[in-house]
């Protein structure tokens, strides 16, 4: 029994040993890694497409949700980093912003795909008040710039949603239009 119970210990040590390696690696990888991930901007415009998405890098969302599974474990032995623990207070802004922004970018390049080449003459200043509206999400704001976010976000939500509603009426009443003139097609006259 006594070597079951020197076999025991020495495997709870080696595991104990291993966690804490571990945890060391995560705080030297990846709370240095998310830091610097703050630094980038909340937009970015995809070359081969010209759309745009929310520039939320994953190594971020890994650290908040592995955060957040440390703080739950309440494991005394494994201390959170004080860096990650300045970077998960903002978890829940960050989760707002980027289902905001989400919504935005949705909207946007629902927009720029769905127009056809004749209709974008229409709508060719309003696509151009997008894209100066945009233009600081995809330049200057960074995550970290959480003064000037909502009103960006704000900002953008409403020119992005009124050109956005103006081609969902466009395409509605394109259907309408459609609709009508299948149906004095099937009619003879």
């Amino acid at each position: 029994f006594k070597e079951v119970d020197k076999l025991h210990s020495s495997l709870l040590k080696e595991l104990e040993g291993y966690e804490l390696q571990k945890f060391e690696e995560w705080e030297n990888d990846s709370v240095d890694a998310a830091r610097e991930k703050l630094k980038m901007r909340i937009l970015r415009r995809q070359e081969k497409t010209g759309l745009i998405k929310v520039n939320f890098d994953p190594a971020l969302v890994r650290l908040l949700r592995e955060t957040r599974y440390f703080l739950l474990l309440g494991d005394s032995r494994l201390t959170v980093p004080d860096a990650a623990l300045e970077i998960y207070k903002s978890v829940d802004t960050y989760r707002t912003w980027t289902g905001q922004l989400n919504d935005i970018v949705q909207k946007y390049n629902r927009v720029l795909t769905e127009l056809f080449s004749v209709e974008e003459p229409l709508l060719e200043d309003r696509i151009q008040k997008m894209d100066t509206v945009l233009s600081p999400g995809l330049t200057d704001l960074k995550w970290r710039s959480k003064a000037e976010i909502p009103d960006f976000i704000a900002t953008a939500a409403t020119v992005v949603g009124d050109v956005s509603g103006v081609v969902d009426v466009m395409k509605n009443n394109l259907k309408a239009i459609s609709g009508i003139l299948n149906k004095w097609c099937q009619t003879a006259l």
